[in-house]
């Protein structure tokens, strides 16, 4: 996703820089552009895997050459939007050789593994100083959303994954006055958040999204095949973070009321759950479990008095339906279709 997210962002810088000078982009600016480009090229093709000597000096290289460029470019002219904006999108988000140690051996033992050279990027020195630029770029473009895009992606790079969610949240939530390709963008860096976090059905709805609005992104059609073949049941959610995404997405909720010690809940998640057309047809939701003696709260909320019970909220948090007790898969499909029917 990241070498997609390159191209997005030359195309961001162009725009950019066409603000900030009337004739274009300066010759620093296009030659720094340029290297950064090839650095993050030679990263991404990497993959994670260990880098030779040659390809770690060219990394070295580019990443120097990039960031003498974009820092000449402010030097030229230090209220330039898009030479702040390259100056931090270097520093956070360029790839730079670092040595990798073996891990500690036992004491007398020879080294497992020898020490390997890795492209990697978002130092923390190096994020510091990239973050404060991006800044500066934001207040110069007047938070234009690809800027507040790069900053996003940016913050994930350098490790703050829920910095760059509420950014990239910040700009989708603007969808209807973006373009599409902007709206594309913003749920890519949302499910690379949802990765970076540990959160495979967070991303799967994310990665859904970015192929709604372009269907011809490989990248993301190859990482939703893969989760998906990992995980053939439906895609749970907690509470909190469901109802953030159906508000965003305009989703209606399937929120279902269970407890661990509950049998009939057990039963529903064999007979019902389990069930592929049922699989199907909750991604037209944004689902979520709530455990109800974990969240009591949350019970005495919706008046869920036993489990399980099955609520179908639409995307501002009203109730559409109700589904009280065990239902077989027939019953349940249709009461579940029933509250999605218009009122």
């Amino acid at each position: 996703m990241r070498a997609r997210l390159a191209l997005v962002l030359a195309v961001a810088w162009i725009a950019g820089a066409a603000m900030a000078a009337g004739d274009g982009p300066s010759a620093d600016l296009t030659a720094g552009q340029r290297a950064f480009d090839q650095n993050v090229a030679l990263g991404d093709s990497l993959g994670g895997r260990p880098a030779t000597a040659e390809q770690a000096a060219q990394a070295q290289q580019l990443f120097d050459e990039a960031l003498a460029k974009a820092r000449a470019a402010i030097s030229a002219d230090s209220r330039s939007a898009a030479a702040h904006r390259l100056t931090g999108m270097v520093l956070c988000t360029a790839y730079r050789p670092v040595v990798i140690e073996p891990g500690a051996e036992a004491q007398g033992e020879e080294p497992a593994k020898p020490a390997v050279t890795a492209l990697l990027r978002g130092a923390a020195a190096d994020c510091e100083e990239g973050l404060a630029e991006l800044r500066s770029a934001l207040r110069l473009s007047k938070s234009a959303p690809d800027y507040v895009l790069d900053y996003a992606e940016a913050m994930l790079a350098c490790g703050d994954a829920a910095g760059a969610q509420e950014q990239a949240t910040a700009v989708w939530d603007q969808r209807a006055s973006l373009a599409s390709t902007q709206s594309a963008r913003a749920a890519r860096l949302l499910a690379s958040c949802a990765q970076a976090s540990n959160l495979p059905e967070l991303e799967l709805i994310w990665l859904r999204q970015v192929l709604q609005l372009d269907p011809s992104d490989k990248e993301a059609g190859q990482r939703l095949a893969k989760l998906a073949g990992t995980r053939t049941g439906i895609a749970w959610m907690p509470y909190e973070a469901g109802v953030a995404l159906a508000s965003q997405t305009s989703k209606p909720m399937l929120v279902d009321f269970t407890a661990t010690w509950c049998g009939w809940c057990k039963k529903l998640e064999q007979d019902v759950f389990s069930n592929k057309e049922m699989i199907s047809l909750s991604q037209q939701f944004v689902c979520i479990r709530v455990d109800g003696d974990e969240r009591r709260d949350l019970a005495s909320k919706f008046g869920v008095d036993g489990y399980p019970t099955t609520l179908i909220l639409d995307a501002s948090g009203q109730e559409l339906g109700r589904i009280v007790g065990y239902k077989p898969l027939t019953g349940y499909m249709a009461s579940v279709r029933q509250g999605l029917a218009p009122g």
